[in-house]
């Protein structure tokens, strides 16, 4: 999948940079490769339903993971775009490039 958290080394830089400005920094996620063959599939539309996500990742905050292992975040380091609607549309937009077929997200043309 596309969305993904942004590399643990980059998350104290980002925080370091965003703690003295009075305005939070927001991210999108870079563009995900599709490699390798196509995967065929039977229909030539499919549609997708929104995708749920646990509370931390559905928040508009960026976490990482210590390495302890414990999640933490930052108001001052923020997502761009909804995450539920951001990972809905790239999860249709990669899966139309990986089948070839025509993908639609949830709310359907």
């Amino acid at each position: 999948m596309k969305h993904r958290l942004l590399p643990a080394a980059l998350v104290p830089l980002a925080l370091a940079l965003t703690a003295c400005s009075g305005s939070p920094e927001r991210y999108t996620v870079p563009d995900a490769a599709v490699d390798g063959p196509r995967l065929p599939v039977a229909w030539r539309s499919v549609a997708i339903r929104d995708v749920s996500l646990p509370t931390y990742a559905a928040s508009e905050e960026i976490y990482s993971r210590s390495a302890s292992g414990a999640l933490t975040s930052s108001s001052a380091v923020l997502w761009a775009d909804d995450p539920s609607r951001a990972i809905t549309r790239d999860l249709a937009r990669l899966l139309a490039r990986m089948t070839g077929a025509q993908v639609a997200a949830e709310p359907w043309p």
